[in-house]
C-alpha cells in the first residue's frame, strides 16, 4: 500500500471515529499481534480491521434492526466488556485436518439489549450478534447492517448470481453457482447480487475472503456494492410468506410472496459470524478452519462412528452411458449391478442412483420406477461391499422426510443427495438443519446439492459430507465453449473452498486441450490435462467424491483409475505449499503417513519448484502422474513413474497449459518378512524380491522370521541372504509350530530347503544357528525401534508368529503388549491367505497357509489392529511365473539357491503361482500394480475356510487384478527377480 493511500485510509477512520458523538473505542488483536480489530461505539457501531499495522477494512456500519423498534448497534453503550483468550487442539470427524488448533482472543462488548463478540484469529477477524431479550417471546428480524468498507482501487473476486432475473427479488431464488468476475470493488454490477465467499485484493498488501458461519436459522448472507464505492453489503433475502411447489420437475420451493422481515429469532438467539480471513499468501485460503471453528460441535452424546465417507461411482454426468455389455444401458437394474460391479472391483464405496430413479414429477421418493428394484440392488451391493446414495430433490424429501429416512435406512440406503433447493432465505436454511438432524437420526448420510456453499453444520452433523455450491464439472455438459474452467479451478480453492468441501464431481476421463473443448451431454469432457483431473482429488477437498465417468471408461484405464480409486476423502493434515489466486495451487494433504501432492495451473504452462519439507526426515519416494510431453495438444497424454524425494526436499515439476501434476508420497517401506519356507518354493523367489527392493532402496528389509518346522528353514535363509548381499538381515524361528515336517517332499523324502542345504555348497554367514531368536523377540526387538506407523508385516505362510506376537507381554524392548506394539508400530499386514471366492460368495477349500495353524489365522485375523491386505490363493493361480526364467538362472552367472530350490521343488520346466510374490509386491508398491481391491472382513472357521464379507468398515482388503492386466503384473515380477548384470556370489 503506498503512504498516499495509507493516509487517506487513516484520514477515512479518524473522520469516521471522531463522528461518533459518544466515541468509544475497543480492540482486539490476533494472538501473533498481526491482526487487529476496531470497535468504534457512538450513536452507531463501526468496526474496522488492520493487519501490520496497514488499514484492510475501513470503518464499517453494523448493526441489527428488530420488531418493537428495538435497533442493535444503534444509540446505546457498552455496559461491560469480557476479554477471553483460547488456545486448544480440537479433534475433527470427516475434515482435511485430524486436528484443529482453536487459538483466538475474544472481545465482548455487552449492550443493554445484545452483546456483540469479535474473535481475532491469526488468519482473520470474526463477529456476531446475541441477542439477550425476552427469551420467552419470538421476534422479527426486519434487517441487518453487515458492512465491509475497501480503501479505494481494491479488487474483488465475484461469484455474482447466475440468474436471468434484474430484479434482487428474482436473484434470491439461483443454483449458487457461478465463475468469478475480477475487477475493482467500486467496479461492481450495478443492482448484482454476488454469492459468498468473496475475495478482495486490498491494494496488494493482503487479501481477505468475506463469509459466514453458524448459519442454522437465519437466511444466507449476499453481498451487493455500487458503482463507484468501495464498500459492500449484506443483503438477505426476506422471509417467505407463501412457498409452492414447482420449479424443476416439481421438485422446488418457489416463493411467490415474502413478508416484509428476513428472519424470525428467539429473544436469546445467536446469530450467525460474519467471517474475514485474512492473508499474504494466497494458498493459506485454501486451508482455513475459520468457518469450522466457529461452527457448533456435535453432540457428545450422539454416535456418528457409522458415518463413512468415500469415493462414489456416479452416474449422471456420463448418461449411464456404459458399453461393450450385453443390455441396454439406461436407468435399470442391469446398469446399476454394473456400476456395482466396478465399484467392488476397485474398491469404491458408494454408487449413486442420481435423478430417474423415483416417478418424475410426482414429488414421491415412495413411488421408483418400475425398471428399478431398489431392494435387490441394495442386496446385490451389500454382497459386493458397495452402499447405495439415493438422489432426491428437496421438495419431495421434505414433504416426506422422516418416513422417507425410515424406509430407506431400513431396506440400506447409506444416504441422499438432496438437490435443488437453490434458495438460502431462513426456510430453506432451516431445511438444512432438519435434514441433518433426520438424517442422522436414521444413520443416513446427506450430500447437499444444489445448494449454497457451506457454513459449518458438518461440523455439529458429520453426517453432512458434501456441499455444491460450486460451478463443478457438470457444466462441461453444456456450457459453451467460451466458459473458461480451467480458470475457475485455480481460483475455487482460495475461495469458495476456504468456506467447506465441494461436489465438484470430478474425474473426467475424457479431457480437451485449449480449443478443443465443446459440451456434448452424453460423451461430455473436462477442459485441461488428464494430470488436472487427477490433482483435483487431492487438491479439492470432498468427503464424498464423485467418479464423474463411465465405468466403462475408467477400465479402459487401469492407472488412473487405480489412482482415484486408492486417494483417501479425508485427511489428517492439510498444508499450502503454493498458490495465487486465479494463477496456480499446490496442497499437500496427508492420511496416515502417507502424502498426497496435487498441483494446478490456469492456462499458462508452468514450472515450479516444490518445497516438500514438510515431510520431516526419512527416505521417502514418489509416485507420480505428470502431464506427458504432448499434453498441450493431446491433453489425456501422461507419465506415470517413481521417483526417490531428493534430501533437499525440494523438487522441479512441469504443467501444461491447464495442466495438473499429482504424487503420492511414502516413506521408504520397513519390512518384515515371516515365511514358511521349505514348503511351496514361491517363499524363496519371494524373498529375492524383497532383496531387489531393498538393493533398490525402495524398502528396507529389516528381518525374517521363519514359521514352519524346517530345521533347515533358517541354514537355507542363511545362504540365500549371503548369496544376495543380505548376510546381515536378522533371523527368527518361531516357536510351538505345527508339524509340516511331512509337506512338500520328493520320492527320495527331502523337499527343496533340504536338497539344496545338502548338495550344493553355497557361502554362509551364520555361525551358530543355536542363537537364532525366538520370532517373538525377534519381532518385539525390531518393532520396538521403528517409527510409529511404519512397519509392513509380509506374511507368506503359517499365522503362528504372528497370534503369538498378539499374545505377548512387556520385555526388555518395549513396555507395549503384542497386541498394542502391533497397534503402534505396523502400518499393516500383506498376507498371502484364504481361498476366497468373491464371485459366489464360497470358499472351495481351506487354503494351506490357513489350514495348517487354523487356531493362529483365527485368532489373527479376529484380533489384528491394523488391516491385513490378502493377497488370496486364487490370484496367485491367475498369474504363475515363467519357468523359462528360472532355466535362465534368474540371470545370475553363478549357481543361484532360488534357482536351485525351483528346479529341487519339482522337475523343470514348470511355471509356478506367484501367491507369495504378490503380497511382497502390495508391502511395497500397494496398489499399482492391483487393478481391484474390495473392503470387508475375513473370518476363519473352526474347519479353516475363510469367509470374506464385504463391507465399507471391514478391516481386511483382497486384492484383484484383472486380466487385461496380468501380463503387466507379470512382466514386472520378472523385472524384480531377474539379474540385469553378471552378479558374483560372496
Amino acid at each position: 500500500m503506498t503512504f498516499r493511500k495509507l493516509l487517506f485510509c487513516a484520514s477515512a477512520l479518524f473522520i469516521a471515529f471522531s463522528s461518533s458523538v459518544r466515541g468509544q473505542e475497543y480492540s482486539v488483536t490476533s494472538p501473533d499481534g498481526r491482526i487487529n480489530a476496531v470497535v468504534a461505539v457512538g450513536d452507531n457501531v463501526k468496526y474496522s480491521v488492520s493487519y501490520d499495522g496497514s488499514i484492510i477494512i475501513e470503518p464499517s456500519s453494523i448493526s441489527m434492526a428488530l420488531s418493537d423498534g428495538i435497533i442493535f448497534g444503534k444509540n446505546d453503550k457498552v455496559r461491560k466488556v469480557l476479554r477471553t483468550t483460547v488456545d486448544e487442539v480440537l479433534s475433527t470427524m470427516v475434515y482435511k485436518k485430524a486436528e484443529v488448533r482453536d487459538n483466538y482472543n475474544q472481545m465482548t462488548l455487552v449492550f443493554k439489549e445484545f452483546t456483540l463478540v469479535f474473535r481475532a484469529y491469526d488468519d482473520g477477524v470474526a463477529y456476531h450478534f446475541e441477542s439477550k431479550l425476552d427469551p420467552r417471546r419470538e421476534y422479527q428480524v426486519v434487517s441487518e447492517q453487515a458492512e465491509f468498507c475497501f480503501c479505494e482501487g481494491s479488487r474483488a473476486y465475484i461469484p455474482y448470481v447466475d440468474s436471468p432475473a434484474q430484479d434482487i427479488e428474482g436473484q434470491f431464488f439461483n443454483p449458487f453457482e457461478n465463475t468469478y468476475s475480477v475487477h475493482k470493488v467500486s467496479e461492481w454490477r450495478d443492482g448484482r447480487l454476488s454469492l459468498l465467499p468473496v475475495a478482495v485484493d486490498v491494494e496488494n498488501e493482503a487479501k481477505v475472503v468475506i463469509t459466514e458461519a453458524n448459519l442454522v436459522n437465519y437466511p444466507g448472507m449476499y453481498l451487493l456494492g455500487k458503482p463507484g464505492s468501495s464498500s459492500v453489503g449484506g443483503v438477505f433475502a426476506p422471509y417467505p410468506k407463501t412457498v409452492v411447489q414447482g420449479g424443476h420437475n416439481m421438485l422446488q420451493g418457489v416463493v411467490k410472496e415474502r413478508e416484509d422481515f428476513i428472519a424470525k429469532a428467539s429473544g436469546n438467539e445467536i446469530f450467525p459470524w460474519r467471517v474475514i480471513m485474512v492473508s499474504t499468501n494466497d494458498a493459506d485460503f485454501a486451508v482455513n478452519d475459520m468457518v469450522w471453528k466457529l461452527s457448533p460441535s456435535q453432540d457428545k452424546d450422539t454416535d456418528f462412528s457409522w458415518v463413512r465417507p468415500g469415493k462414489v461411482a456416479w452416474d449422471w454426468w456420463n448418461d449411464w452411458n456404459v458399453y461393450d455389455v450385453d443390455f441396454k444401458s439406461g436407468i435399470n437394474n442391469e446398469t446399476y449391478r454394473y456400476y456395482i460391479d466396478f465399484a467392488a472391483e476397485h474398491g469404491i464405496e458408494y454408487v449413486i442412483l442420481d435423478e430417474g430413479w423415483a416417478v418424475n414429477l410426482e414429488a414421491d421418493l415412495m413411488k421408483v420406477v418400475p425398471e428399478i428394484n431398489l431392494p435387490e440392488l441394495v442386496a446385490y451391493g451389500k454382497e459386493r461391499g458397495v452402499g447405495l446414495i439415493l438422489w432426491a430433490g428437496h421438495w419431495a424429501f421434505d414433504r416426506d422426510m422422516e418416513n422417507v429416512c425410515r424406509h430407506y435406512s431400513a431396506m440400506g440406503i447409506k444416504g441422499f443427495k438432496i438437490d435443488f433447493m437453490d434458495r438460502d432465505d431462513q426456510v430453506a436454511v432451516n431445511f438444512h438443519a432438519r435434514a441433518a438432524q433426520m438424517a442422522a437420526k436414521y444413520g443416513l448420510m446427506v450430500d447437499f446439492h444444489g445448494t449454497y456453499k457451506p457454513t459449518g453444520l458438518s461440523r455439529r452433523f458429520p453426517n453432512v459430507v458434501n456441499y455444491e455450491g460450486v460451478h463443478g464439472l457438470e457444466q462441461m455438459k453444456w456450457k459453451p465453449e467460451n466458459v473458461d474452467q480451467v480458470t475457475y479451478d485455480v481460483t475455487i480453492p482460495f475461495i469458495r473452498m476456504a468456506a467447506g468441501p465441494m461436489d465438484y464431481t470430478q474425474g473426467a476421463m475424457r479431457n480437451a486441450s485449449r480449443g478443443n473443448y465443446r459440451p456434448v451431454f452424453d460423451e461430455p469432457m473436462s477442459q485441461g490435462t488428464r494430470c488436472r483431473q487427477l490433482a483435483e482429488y487431492v487438491v479439492f477437498e470432498s468427503p464424498l467424491n464423485m467418479l464423474c465417468d463411465s465405468p466403462s471408461n475408467y477400465m479402459n484405464e487401469p492407472e488412473c483409475t487405480g489412482f482415484i480409486s486408492e486417494c483417501p476423502v479425508v485427511w489428517d493434515d492439510s498444508r499450502a505449499v503454493n498458490g495465487e489466486i486465479g494463477k496456480y495451487i499446490t496442497l499437500a494433504r496427508r492420511s496416515g503417513d502417507d502424502w498426497y501432492v496435487g498441483a494446478l495451473t490456469n492456462w499458462e504452462a508452468r514450472e515450479m519448484t516444490l518445497d516438500l519439507s514438510f515431510l520431516g526426515d526419512g527416505d521417502w519416494f514418489m509416485e507420480i502422474f505428470r502431464d506427458g510431453v504432448n499434453a498441450a495438444k493431446a491433453a489425456r497424454d501422461y507419465e506415470h513413474v517413481k521417483e526417490v524425494v531428493p534430501f533437499s526436499r525440494r523438487i522441479d515439476v512441469s504443467l501444461a497449459p491447464g495442466g495438473g501434476w499429482v504424487a503420492k508420497i511414502t516413506r521408504k517401506p520397513r519390512i518384515i518378512f515371516d515365511t514358511d519356507m521349505g514348503n511351496d518354493v514361491d517363499d524363496a523367489l519371494a524373498l529375492a524380491m524383497c532383496y531387489r527392493y531393498a538393493d533398490e532402496g525402495k524398502s528396507d528389509l529389516l528381518g525374517i522370521v521363519v514359521n514352519k518346522n524346517e530345521p533347515m528353514a533358517v541354514e537355507y535363509i542363511d545362504v540365500v541372504n549371503t548369496y544376495y548381499g543380505h548376510s546381515s538381515t536378522p533371523i527368527g524361528l518361531g516357536e510351538k509350530l505345527a508339524d509340516t515336517s511331512a509337506d512338500n517332499r520328493r520320492a527320495d523324502g527331502r523337499n527343496y530347503v533340504e536338497t539344496v542345504m545338502q548338495d550344493f555348497s553355497f557361502s554362509r554367514s551364520i555361525t551358530d544357528y543355536d542363537s537364532i531368536p525366538s520370532a517373538v523377540a525377534l519381532y518385539r526387538r525390531l518393532l520396538s525401534g521403528q517409527p510409529d506407523g511404519s512397519v509392513t508385516i509380509v506374511s507368506t505362510g503359517f499365522f503362528t508368529n504372528l497370534a503369538a506376537l498378539l499374545d505377548s507381554g512387556a520385555d526388555e524392548f518395549s513396555p507395549l503388549s503384542g497386541r498394542e506394539l502391533i497397534a503402534r508400530k505396523v502400518k499393516q499386514v500383506s498376507a498371502m491367505a484364504g481361498n476366497v471366492s468373491w464371485e459366489d460368495g464360497r470358499d472351495i477349500f481351506t487354503e494351506y497357509n490357513v489350514h495348517r495353524d487354523i487356531a493362529s489365522a483365527k485368532k489373527f485375523f479376529a484380533e489384528c489392529p491394523v488391516p491385513i491386505v490378502v493377497s488370496p490363493f486364487e490370484l496367485g493361480v491367475e498369474i504363475c511365473y515363467p519357468a523359462h526364467e528360472i532355466e535362465a538362472n534368474l540371470g545370475f552367472d553363478s549357481p543361484n539357491p532360488v534357482v536351485e530350490a525351483y528346479k529341487a521343488y519339482l522337475p523343470m520346466p514348470y511355471d509356478r503361482p506367484t501367491w507369495d510374490l504378490t503380497s511382497v509386491v502390495y508391502a511395497v508398491e500397494g496398489y499399482k500394480y492391483f487393478t481391484g481391491h474390495t473392503r470387508g472382513t475375513i473370518t476363519i472357521d473352526e474347519a479353516g475356510l475363510s469367509r470374506f464379507v464385504p463391507s465399507l468398515d471391514g478391516n481386511h482388503i483382497v486384492l484383484r487384478v484383472a486380466p487385461e492386466s496380468r501380463h503387466v503384473f507379470l512382466r514386472h515380477l520378472v523385472d524384480l527377480t531377474v539379474s540385469h548384470t553378471s552378479f558374483h556370489a560372496e
